[in-house]
């Protein structure tokens, strides 16, 4: 059966809680926020031109959120090899910032297609419905995949659990890029958000309390 990973941006945990705050301003955000795409859907129309002023000249991740929007750089989307049945990239403003973040090329990344390949009877969740009885939300615990699961994306949107998850090949092509700001959670435990698929293998992050940090162990080797 194929491996999966759920696909998340992801900073350094010092710059998690508020990375955003004080080193970029969007200028125009909320008009972005307003027209949002439907996540698994393609876009028929334009988005508003993001305008982003950066004010930390050192900021230069591949790959962050902001608002629930995934930026991504034209290093990352080069890695990422898709076409355009597979991905939509939207253009950002960012004239105003300092030479290293205006080189990174970001644009917003939206994720058109929908698979159904998680098995939600072999899963732990803990989902609700919106007061409209309609939509679920909440997070997944742990996520099991049909054995017969073939998506025909590398990268697409779960209709079940609503988030999104990539094939290996796809992370593997965005780690050995060396691309940052970007995890591959593993969908067998999602409880911590710690175990993760990285060049070697399988790994998890814990805390050093000696060293008021975290490090990361290999919990199985990978191919």
């Amino acid at each position: 059966m194929k491996a999966f990973w759920m696909f998340t941006p992801w900073l350094p945990y010092w710059l998690n809680a508020g990375h955003l705050l004080g080193r970029c301003e969007f200028l125009n955000g909320m008009e972005l926020v307003r027209a949002r795409p439907v996540d698994g859907e393609f876009v028929r129309n334009e988005l508003p031109m993001l305008r982003i002023e950066f004010a930390a000249e050192d900021f230069d991740p591949d790959c962050f959120d902001w608002n629930g929007f995934t930026l991504v750089s034209e290093k990352m989307r080069q890695a990422m090899a898709l076409g355009p049945p597979d991905i939509q990239y939207f253009d950002v403003d960012s004239s105003r910032a300092a030479p290293l973040p205006r080189s990174k090329r970001y644009q917003i990344m939206h994720v058109p297609v929908t698979e159904d390949v998680s098995d939600p009877e072999r899963s732990e969740y803990s989902l609700r419905h919106r007061p409209e009885g309609v939509e679920l939300f909440g997070a997944p615990d742990a996520v099991a995949f049909r054995p017969d699961a073939a998506p025909a994306h590398e990268i697409f949107y779960d209709r079940f659990f609503k988030v999104f998850f990539c094939t290996d090949e796809f992370a593997l092509r965005v780690l050995r890029a060396g691309c940052t700001g970007v995890r591959f959670l593993d969908p067998i435990d999602l409880r911590g958000w710690n175990r993760f698929r990285t060049l070697r293998g399988l790994e998890e992050s814990e805390w050093d309390p000696k060293r008021k940090t975290f490090r990361n162990k290999l919990i199985r080797e990978l191919p």
